[in-house]
């Protein structure tokens, strides 16, 4: 029976999982910003669906969206797009943490525990180690691509910059995938001046990888005023924005 009560776990079963600190007890406010973005807004979506090959060779054509989710925390935000796939057009999601510390297996307790609340949709979800520094480290050395982590139409990420991972890693992780996944856009709500010198360091590393950030709303939802410069004030108003991140083309025809 669907339930309308997502199951976050108490802190001591998570305790008893989770054996690195980790964010990934809470749903936390920029998760619950991007659904309702991506809910609300199609730009992210492929309109005319995407050509995939059978085993046997047989073509045919993908309407619905494969999703990948970088750093799912307790997996709400796949989770919940899955929930309400008829207006989300989310038809698989991949989420993704750290095996190391417990993150992935956390991750699995959890979608295991909201079968019901996802209402049927739990087995359109695949959870999977991804490791940010090992990526970008075998991203760099030249690793052979096997084909991992392709064949996703859309990624998205929330509120994953609070450590030096997030900071130089996770970019590089990003333009690594948008290239292995032709046409696809990182999709990220990023609480601003939550720390002021990881957003510079972070938005810096964005360029330095070949990408551009552009701030996306709604239609309808009128434009913010402009953000404090960072460090101006001991307490900013620390404003969750969306952003569409995707590959220069500027930069990759240099």
């Amino acid at each position: 029976m669907p339930t309308d009560a997502f199951v976050e776990g108490d802190g001591f079963e998570y305790a008893a999982c989770a054996t690195e600190n980790t964010t990934g007890q809470l749903t936390w406010d920029a998760a619950r910003r991007l659904e309702t973005f991506l809910r609300c807004d199609d730009r992210w979506r492929r309109r005319d669906g995407v050509v995939v090959e059978g085993r046997d060779g047989a073509t045919a054509r993908r309407t619905t969206t494969r999703a990948l989710e970088l750093g799912s925390g307790n997996g709400w935000l796949g989770m919940a797009l899955v929930r309400e796939r008829e207006r989300s057009g989310v038809g698989e999601m991949v989420m993704t943490e750290r095996a190391r510390g417990g993150a992935l297996e956390w991750l699995r307790r959890r979608v295991e525990a909201n079968a019901a609340w996802t209402r049927g949709g739990s087995g359109a979800i695949a959870c999977k180690a991804l490791d940010w520094v090992e990526f970008a480290r075998d991203e760099a050395e030249g690793g052979d691509d096997d084909g991992a982590f392709a064949g996703f139409d859309a990624i998205f990420g929330s509120d994953l910059v609070y450590d030096r991972d997030g900071i130089e890693a996770l970019p590089r992780v990003v333009a690594a995938l948008l290239r292995r996944n032709p046409g696809a856009e990182f999709w990220y709500a990023h609480t601003k001046h939550r720390y002021d010198g990881m957003d510079e360091d972070f938005f810096a590393e964005i360029e330095r990888c070949g990408l551009s950030r552009e701030e996306v709303r709604e239609d309808g939802v009128p434009t913010p005023p402009p953000s404090p410069p960072p460090f101006e004030s001991l307490f900013p108003d620390q404003r969750i924005a969306v952003y569409r991140i995707s590959l220069d083309a500027s930069a990759n025809q240099n």
